[in-house]
């Protein structure tokens, strides 16, 4: 049984403790302890101070390579992209601050941006399936022969690059009249948009898609490009109907267009990808990367590639038009008659849920013959 001297043995013990602290901390201990919280507090503060003057000098010194590179693109770029005319598809909300400052690159490398086109969700979303596939049917009318043998989803692409580079004639400047239907159809179904309409037909085409950051990962939509066989198929169709085409991201491409294209075997053998267009040396990039891909050179660039790893802009000739014309070589027969009705599908195209392959048709090259286009060439027989 516990007694009434245990409990006051106890409460010496206590007071007795809380004594001899308070006379060692006043006392012997009083310098050192001090001492020693003093000295972390400026080990700390001296720490602080010296990151941050690194940030600053890393701040200061991002913004100077920055302006040098601004100041440099005119006479640098020059010349990498003569008379053609480029098409623009954002993938996301891209920042509109990434996609002018990307412009103004291309056209530094004598590029004209001719239209700019909004991807919808449903244009990857396999719960709107069904939606594309009847709408590639209708749209199939107005496509060369083998345009619609790589799947539906492949033939949507086909429809697309027919909308925004459908010429009428190598002499016209103007739309294929079946074009112009074509890119009716494709707006007013909610799979595209315009933010800037076309005022040209495109040669080439540079993909734009907002890209990862650690802060927005678990905010990323559900439907994704590289979600599925969709994203690559429509990279790959742009770069064989057009002159060629570059995929780019911004920020990381963790889950992106940028990451399928680089990781499947068919499509980095035609799709030019660059990650890290939000800053200004992956803009830079942009205009080379198309140059060197038009030319007949494939490569997947970063804004934080070596110097060895830029990509080289090619000498150019002027462009060959010939295969965007023939993007439409049934445009007359398909116009001839009644127009599709874009909101009923007859019949599926080759029955294939994924898209296919993303280029059996040889529409760039006019022969109908259905080759693939997206063969282990990486220079691509049917690029100029």
């Amino acid at each position: 049984m516990i007694d009434f001297r245990y409990h006051l043995v106890s409460l010496i013990s206590v007071f007795l403790a809380l004594a001899v602290g308070i006379i060692l901390g006043a006392g012997p201990l009083k310098e050192a302890i001090g001492d020693q919280l003093s000295g972390q507090v400026t080990s700390l503060r001296t720490e602080k101070e010296a990151l941050r003057a690194d940030l600053d000098h890393a701040i200061s010194t991002q913004e100077g390579s920055d302006g040098l590179l601004t100041a440099a693109a005119p006479k640098a770029l020059a010349g990498a992209l003569p008379s053609r005319r480029v098409a623009l598809v954002l993938v996301g909300d891209v920042d509109d601050t990434v996609v002018d400052s990307t412009s103004g690159y291309l056209a530094s490398a004598g590029a004209t941006v001719v239209s700019r086109i909004q991807l919808s969700e449903d244009w990857f979303s396999q719960a709107k399936a069904d939606s594309r596939q009847s709408y590639a049917s209708s749209l199939s009318a107005y496509l060369a022969a083998g345009s619609t043998t790589g799947g539906y989803d492949a033939t949507l692409a086909h429809a697309l690059v027919f909308a925004f580079s459908g010429y009428a004639s190598v002499e016209a400047d103007t739309f294929a009249s079946g074009a112009d239907l074509t890119r009716e159809i494709l707006t007013d179904s909610g799979l595209i948009t315009t933010p800037k309409a076309p005022v040209a037909p495109a040669d080439a085409y540079v993909v734009i898609e907002e890209g990862s950051t650690a802060a927005a990962d678990d905010a990323r939509p559900t439907t994704s490009p590289a979600d599925s066989a969709v994203g690559t198929a429509f990279a790959q169709v742009l770069a064989h109907d057009s002159e060629g085409a570059v995929v780019t991201v911004t920020g990381r491409p963790e889950g992106t267009l940028v990451e399928a294209v680089t990781k499947d075997d068919e499509s980095n053998a035609t799709v030019s990808t660059v990650a890290g267009v939000d800053t200004v040396v992956g803009q830079f990039m942009v205009p080379l990367a198309l140059s060197e891909r038009i030319g007949g050179k494939v490569g997947q660039y970063a804004d934080t590639s070596a110097a060895s790893q830029v990509p080289a802009a090619a000498v150019l000739e002027a462009p060959d038009r010939a295969a965007l014309v023939a993007l439409g070589a049934r445009d007359d027969a398909a116009t001839s008659g009644d127009s599709p009705d874009s909101s009923k599908g007859a019949e599926t195209t080759g029955g294939d849920t994924t898209g296919g392959d993303a280029a059996d048709g040889d529409a760039a090259d006019g022969t109908g013959d259905g080759a693939a286009a997206t063969s282990g060439d990486a220079a691509g027989s049917s690029k100029s």
